[in-house]
């Protein structure tokens, strides 16, 4: 005979024929509200007889951060290429660099066709790429560490999310990258600022910056990130409602792995913590940066 196994917490998930338990990709785990859960494993075997166990569950709380400290100041237009309005930035582990995306420098004289610009933790530059050949102002930029691709988003033509495979060679700008995109307008973004990869997830965090709303996008069954059926892909979007955290500024969303939540720029003096689906833990005091206009978090 064989057994298949079944659990009652949507929050975890269990392998059907092993029984093995993992966290689910969805729902909120708080262990100051509910520091143990009790799990129900129902295994029901093909001759007919069913067994119930209980296993108990201890939560345990990372304690979040409660302050900052500025580290330095890097002027990006004194950069050469310079960088005049930097609108997002993430770290490339593989890379242990930087990456700066600047969604304006292509409206200036000054512009060379670089937009992207690599650049040690220390601030020196390293080198500049671009999205010119299909995203003119890549607004957002986040990057999955698991296979090294980014992501761009942009506002401008068709209101898209970008997605570039490095290909075999594994460098970005080369000859041999694959760029696919699914259109954001279809699911109501499109003035789309900052994006954020959720490696627990797998899933993509965009904020709009007229909706004042952050979307959550998840690949359908085909694993890729392909659009809303609309368009003919099988993505599921969900989104939530940032404006009662402050007031939204033009674009800054991070995932923090460690801590499982989203860094949130609500204003130039503050940072909000929140969970996936949008609710409020905290917030960071940034004023010591004296950012004019603070975009992208990394």
């Amino acid at each position: 005979s064989t057994v298949t196994y079944t659990i009652d917490d949507s929050r975890f998930a269990i392998n059907y024929s092993t029984g093995v338990i993992t966290r689910a990709s969805s729902g909120t785990l708080n262990a100051q509200s509910e520091p143990t859960i009790d799990l129900h494993v129902t295994a029901t075997s093909s001759d007919g007889s069913i067994a119930t166990h209980t296993f108990t569950v201890g939560v345990t709380a990372t304690q979040l951060p409660t302050s900052v400290t500025l580290a330095h100041t890097i002027l990006t237009s004194q950069w050469s290429p310079p960088s005049p309005d930097p609108t997002d930035i993430v770290y490339i582990s593989h890379l242990g660099k930087l990456l700066v995306a600047d969604s304006e420098v292509e409206e200036m004289s000054i512009f060379t066709g670089k937009n992207l610009f690599q650049m040690n933790l220390n601030g020196t530059l390293t080198g500049t790429l671009t999205t010119i050949n299909f995203s003119d102002e890549p607004a957002g930029v986040t990057y999955n560490p698991a296979n090294h691709h980014l992501f761009f988003s942009d506002d401008t033509g068709t209101k898209s999310v970008y997605e570039l495979n490095p290909g075999n060679d594994g460098l970005y700008n080369t000859s041999d990258d694959i760029v696919t995109s699914f259109r954001t307008a279809a699911f109501g973004s499109t003035d789309a600022e900052s994006i954020a990869y959720d490696t627990n997830r797998g899933v993509l965090y965009l904020e709009d910056g007229t909706t004042h709303r952050i979307y959550t996008i998840a690949p359908g069954q085909n694993g890729r990130f392909d659009g809303v059926p609309s368009t003919g892909g099988d993505d599921v979007v969900t989104s939530f409602s940032e404006e009662a955290l402050g007031t939204p500024s033009d674009g800054g969303i991070a995932y923090d792995p460690v801590h499982d939540l989203l860094y949130v720029i609500v204003s130039r003096t503050s940072v909000a913590m929140v969970t996936p689906t949008g609710d409020l833990l905290g917030t960071l005091d940034i004023s010591a940066a004296n950012a004019k206009k603070p975009a992208g978090l990394a």
